[in-house]
């Protein structure tokens, strides 16, 4: 059975770093809609991705190098070492860029904890049409202008929790912390994006200056004790 993971998880990296191509890559989306656990394991494995950023990142990216010199004289790794593996792999080759810089008072605050949230829709989305996988590879290349424009010409009213998260990061990115903050907040509490979505509604406060609602929010996330709570506990602190 741990072979059989360990088979899986390197189809998986494969697929999501779009290392697969034409037939090969038909199969696999094939093998996908037809295998019901293969699937399951395939979205757990996705969700392991969510809340990546930067300080995440490197926190991570110092246990692998750990966890790696203690394991290099083994063989096999588990299914969920190769997981944190990729991990690794995409926090580090994750491309994030800060188009604008706050006004003064917490600048140097703001640079030090925004990044934009990863892509981790595609090609992780695959009930995606090829609009929806179009204008994920924009965010992903950090052409964040194409990003909103794309989504602009989508009916708004189909808009899902993912749509609202990534237009507001695309927002974000290019200054517009004002329509960032609305499509942030119309995140659904049962979306995976809801609690990358405060951190985010936090940042917008922290990049317009507004020390009170910053605070609130970041007390409010500290309350849920999730995996922000830290940083919202850290940035409290240096307020």
């Amino acid at each position: 059975m741990m072979e059989q993971q360990d088979d899986n998880a390197e189809l998986f990296d494969r697929y999501l770093l779009d290392q697969m191509e034409g037939e090969e890559k038909a199969q696999f989306l094939e093998k996908l809609g037809a295998n019901d656990r293969l699937s399951k394991e395939f979205e757990t494995y996705q969700l392991i991705f969510q809340g990546i950023n930067y300080s995440a990142a490197r926190e991570l990216k110092e246990k692998l190098v750990a966890r790696e010199e203690k394991l290099a004289t083994k063989a096999n790794y588990s299914f969920f070492w190769k997981i944190a593996a990729a991990i690794g792999l995409i926090a580090v080759a994750a491309f994030f860029v800060i188009r604008l810089l706050p006004g003064e008072g917490y600048q140097e605050l703001y640079l030090t904890y925004y990044e934009p949230y990863p892509n981790i829709v595609n090609p992780l989305d695959r009930s995606a049409t090829v609009a929806n996988d179009d204008v994920y590879r924009f965010y992903e290349r950090g052409q964040y202008q194409q990003t909103v424009d794309y989504f602009q010409q989508w009916d708004a009213s189909k808009f899902t929790d993912t749509t609202y998260f990534y237009l507001g990061q695309a927002y974000m990115a290019l200054g517009k912390p004002g329509l960032a903050l609305d499509e942030f907040k119309e995140v659904q509490v049962s979306s995976i994006f809801f609690e990358p979505s405060q951190w985010y509604i936090a940042l917008v406060y922290l990049q317009q200056n507004k020390k009170n609602q910053l605070e609130q929010q970041l007390r409010k996330i500290i309350g849920k004790s999730g995996s922000y709570k830290k940083r919202a506990q850290e940035l409290l602190d240096n307020l």
